[in-house]
């Protein structure tokens, strides 16, 4: 059974290796001009036989065929400024964060020097004698 289950998963692996590679092909300007050129041979027989061949042809054939590449190249291209986004929004948070823990620092070492001298404060309060401490 395990024997029978790593065949699996190797070919799986090498399938879905298969799709990543066609995938890079036709998600590329060079595949939809390919596909353009060879939807253009068709071209003059769809000029010969009319409008409606005309129509036929631009849209099962051209459209068809150079559309699905260009679409995919430029989900790659919005992707590509997606993530650009994404890690330029991150890098701002972080550096934010770092902003805050540092002030963070910085009012905590504050309240330490105010909580020092209000102890002195305190101390010189207790050292007066009493009677100094009364109107008169």
């Amino acid at each position: 059974m395990k024997t029978l289950r790593r065949a699996f998963y190797r070919v799986d692996d090498a399938l879905n290796r298969f799709g990543v590679i066609v995938t890079q092909t036709v998600s590329s300007m060079w595949c939809a001009l390919a596909f353009a050129m060879l939807a253009l041979i068709s071209l003059p027989d769809a000029i010969h036989n009319g409008r409606a061949a005309m129509v036929a042809w631009l849209a099962q054939t051209f459209l068809q065929l150079t559309l699905l590449s260009i679409i995919m190249v430029g989900q790659e291209v919005q992707s590509e400024k997606i993530e650009a986004r994404d890690i330029e929004t991150h890098d701002t948070v972080m550096s934010s964060h770092r902003d805050i823990l540092d002030s963070h620092t910085e009012i905590h070492a504050t309240l330490a020097r105010h909580d020092v001298m209000l102890a002195e404060i305190h101390g010189l309060i207790d050292d007066v004698p009493p009677n100094r401490l009364t109107a008169n």
